[in-house]
């Protein structure tokens, strides 16, 4: 028991400030005190004056502790810049939490970064392809099944046309692209009666010129415009919704569009299970309309001589009597033939009758 005494009050020693030991200052005017006894160097030295010592403690406790109106010690630089620091300790601790925490965070981020780059670089050239926007139209159509069309659009250049508007147009475009198997049901030489020019009429007929959602689609009711078009203007759709999918008229022929093969902006591609045959190229024709009749030849007018002043004009003839003239002068030849005729057989006659 002892010992432990010994130790607590020894610790309890060493850990007291120094400035706390000493007798305090006396206010103005005050008597003096006297000097508390200082602690011995040494506790182990002899055990009568530790206890001694101990007996006394509460009295030196008693004669350190300043009072109330007495001067407050003067704190010294050393002991304020510890209390500083130990103020400012939590806030030095959360900085450095957050140091570590964004660290951390950054090398998560690198490492995330280095995994990206290695996925896409074992992806290879085909991924990377696939994550860009479509801007070629034979890409999109790589499917078998629109092998007739692909080879239509080469043959009329307007693969080469979408592309470009594809590159640099702010709308994008939708085309019903139909399939084999729409070809397959149209009847035998449609396509070649079909003149060059028309041919690309009907593949600009399958390309609308801004980029249409099958949701937009669906909110359509009625004419839209597509990219071919001929002397009376754009040949038109006549697109309704229908249920869940979409119906879209020509005037010809109609159908649904089949899942969309490309649906990321700026190109939308439905499979169509029909060719559109636009109204203006396989409607009926109107009828021929009845040749005009001619026209009456004009009245020719007999221009009127004007008289000469001082000049007698000799009399007009009367066209009835020039007429006449005219007549008798063509028929006076033949009479005076039949005249002499008649006087021949006449003067036979006499002659004959005298001989015999």
């Amino acid at each position: 028991m002892f010992e432990f005494k010994l130790r607590w009050f020894a610790d309890h020693i060493s850990i007291t400030p120094a400035h706390l030991l000493r007798p305090p200052r006396p206010a103005h005017g005050a008597p003096a005190k006297t000097l508390a006894p200082r602690r011995p160097r040494s506790l182990t030295h002899s055990p009568t004056a530790a206890i001694s010592l101990l007996n006394t403690a509460p009295q030196i406790r008693a004669s350190t502790t300043p009072p109330p109106h007495a001067h407050t010690p003067t704190i010294t630089a050393t002991a304020h810049r510890q209390r500083t620091t130990m103020a400012a300790s939590p806030r030095l601790a959360i900085l450095l939490a957050l140091l570590a925490a964004s660290s951390a965070l950054a090398a998560a981020q690198k490492s995330a970064s280095k995994a990206g780059k290695a996925s896409a670089a074992a992806a290879g050239p085909a991924g990377a392809a696939d994550a860009a926007p479509p801007t070629d139209v034979n890409k999109a159509l790589k499917d078998d099944q629109f092998s007739e069309f692909k080879q239509l659009l080469h043959d009329t250049r307007v693969d080469t046309q979408i592309n470009a508007q594809l590159t640099d147009s702010y709308n994008g475009l939708t085309i019903f692209a139909p399939t084999n198997a729409a070809f397959d049901k149209l009847k035998a030489g449609v396509l070649n009666g079909l003149s060059p020019q028309d041919q690309i009429q009907l593949v600009l007929y399958c390309v609308l010129p801004r980029f249409y959602s099958l949701s937009m689609l669906g909110t359509l009711n009625g004419k839209v415009n597509t990219q071919g078009s001929g002397h009376t203007g754009p040949y038109k759709y006549d697109i309704k919704r229908a249920g869940n999918n979409v119906n879209v008229s020509t005037g010809v022929n109609s159908m649904l569009l089949g899942s969309p093969v490309s649906k990321d902006f700026p190109l939308a591609v439905y499979p169509v299970d029909k060719v559109p045959l636009p109204y203006e190229l396989f409607g009926p024709k109107p009828p021929t309309p009845a040749p005009a009749p001619a026209p009456a030849p004009a009245k020719s007018k007999t221009k009127k001589h004007k008289k000469a002043k001082g000049i007698a004009e000799p009399p007009a003839a009367d066209d009835s009597t020039a007429s006449d003239e005219t007549k008798s002068s063509a028929a006076a030849p033949g009479a005076a033939r039949w005249v002499a005729v008649a006087l021949g057989v006449l003067s036979a006659a006499v002659l004959g009758g005298g001989l015999f």
